[in-house]
């Protein structure tokens, strides 16, 4: 146990999306938001395990639920499966490895699936929904109600009444890969 003053070592388990691959190179949305934050936390000497596509480029230790992210997998007959297969992949894996992490933080597409072990397992769980929510998705989130959901916004904060949100933690950016400009012309 860490001391007064001591930072506690977490072992934080992210579950990725798999549509993309997560990586630097990413553009921007939900896979590169993810990326900022493993880096983030491994800076900041967390223990983190990514699960992701294997064609994930990841600072520390990834498990590889499937070889290639869902978009650069060779063409399947029907991509809607070839996702579903692979998220089912997923929360079977985190399932069983659920009980090494002291934290699972929860970022998959559509959000709701890996939640379907948390009655399983006594590992929290803690999801960011990175879209809107719209009363559909939050009844289904109401059926989880030991997981909790970081909202991104203030406003996802209120669509998300009913549901075991907290606070807004707003998406992070790595404010050393842009240039500062004190005279924007647009």
């Amino acid at each position: 146990m860490a001391g007064l003053g001591e930072r506690m070592k977490l072992k934080i388990a992210i579950l990725a999306p798999l549509t993309r691959p997560i990586c630097h190179d990413t553009r921007g949305g939900r896979t590169r938001v993810v990326y900022d934050l493993i880096v983030g936390l491994k800076n900041k000497g967390q223990d983190v395990t990514v699960y992701a596509a294997g064609d994930a480029e990841v600072p520390g230790k990834l498990v590889s639920v499937i070889p290639q992210s869902v978009y650069n997998a060779p063409l399947a007959e029907n991509t809607f499966y070839q996702h579903t297969i692979a998220l089912a992949e997923l929360v079977e894996r985190i399932s069983q490895d659920a009980n090494k992490y002291d934290i699972i933080h929860n970022h998959v597409l559509p959000e709701f699936l890996p939640l379907l072990v948390s009655r399983e397992i006594k590992t929290p769980i803690v999801t960011t929904p990175h879209i809107y929510l719209w009363p559909e998705l939050v009844e289904i989130f109401k059926k989880f109600p030991k997981t909790y959901f970081v909202a991104i916004s203030d406003y996802q904060r209120k669509q998300g009444e009913g549901i075991n949100i907290i606070d807004p933690i707003y998406n992070g950016i790595s404010v050393d890969e842009f240039k500062f400009n004190a005279n924007p012309k647009d």
